[in-house]
């Protein structure tokens, strides 16, 4: 299957619209949780459209969520998993293999941005195939969704 194809197959870029990012994010309603993984612990935020946050908790939960809020400061937070989140975690740690949807990641960010996006992603899926440190290309991946501000 080519790269590209494998991309498309599970993760679809979302663009937030200038409406949803704008204003610090007024017109956006962002839940959010805490998940453990066997890369340390994450911080995940998602919109109705898709996943716009995920950073790993290097300090502590607080400082994690407030760089969260700080790229959307007038959203609305919610702390609670939803299911694209639960769906997101059992797709990263492989606990459904069979029933992997199609992830969409809701993203704010420039056209140029975006399709920087896109190409990173296909490379997170050639990384994780040909890499004998799983882990590298975990946290390399969520140091590219941690980045999209």
């Amino acid at each position: 299957m080519k790269q590209e194809r494998l991309n498309s197959r599970f993760l679809k870029v979302l663009p937030m619209s200038a409406e949803e990012s704008g204003n610090g994010g007024r017109n956006l309603n962002i839940a959010y949780s805490f998940t453990e993984t066997p890369f340390g612990e994450i911080l995940m935020a998602s919109t109705s459209k898709g996943i716009c946050y995920l950073a790993f908790v290097t300090e502590s939960r607080d400082a994690v969520l407030d760089e969260l809020k700080h790229i959307f400061p007038h959203a609305a937070y919610r702390g609670h998993r939803d299911e694209l989140q639960q769906k997101t975690v059992n797709a990263v740690l492989s606990i459904d293999k069979e029933n992997i949807d199609v992830l969409p990641l809701h993203l704010k960010g420039t056209e140029f941005q975006l399709s920087v996006w896109k190409e990173l992603l296909g490379w997170y899926y050639l990384i994780r195939k040909n890499c004998t440190e799983i882990a590298k290309a975990e946290c390399l991946s969520c140091c590219w969704l941690r980045c999209g501000r």
